[in-house]
């Protein structure tokens, strides 16, 4: 039966009032759900600062993901590194500046699922035009794949180029 298994540890700690650092591990299992792959396991081990100067924030991030997936041929291991920088004024925008790096090709017989690429890099701007409307551009690239959030998964496919994403609350 196709299922997806997510566990997550959090450290938390806020060392001034303005400050917060964040540090955890993240587990995701996803069993027959990502055809062709049988099996896929991520261990995500990260790291997040974020600094408010009242006016404006940043926020940097690392992030190091351990994969092991098993098809129909076999086992398969690569890891994906990620780093990015925000800053931002709330409630108006946030930029964001974001590599994401593969550290080998996937095997030929997944090429088409997971793309040839091994490196994305990514500009986005976000921008809320009002309390119920957000319009994001977004410049770069984009791996694509199995999305999972809040038990919710969506495939999405690679991309290059630029995008734009109106969200409106009704």
């Amino acid at each position: 039966m196709p299922a997806v298994t997510e566990q997550a540890l959090q450290f938390l700690t806020r060392p001034t009032y303005d400050m917060e650092i964040a540090a955890g591990v993240d587990r995701l299992v996803k069993d027959s759900i990502e055809l062709p792959v049988i099996e896929k396991s991520e261990t995500k081990p990260y790291l997040e600062f974020t600094y408010n100067f009242g006016t404006f924030f940043i926020e940097t991030s690392y992030e190091h993901d351990f994969v092991t997936a098993t098809d129909t041929v076999g086992p398969f291991e690569y890891y994906d590194h990620v780093i990015a920088f925000s800053i931002g004024k709330p409630e108006l925008f946030v930029l964001t500046l974001r590599y994401e790096r593969r550290s080998e090709q996937a095997p030929d017989r997944l090429a088409d699922k997971l793309g040839s690429e091994t490196s994305w890099p990514l500009a986005e701007l976000s921008l809320d035009l009002t309390n119920r409307h957000n319009l994001r551009i977004r410049a770069g690239a984009e791996k694509g794949g199995l999305v999972c959030s809040g038990g919710v998964c969506r495939f999405e496919e690679p991309f290059k180029g630029v995008k734009l994403v109106l969200t409106s609350i009704f």
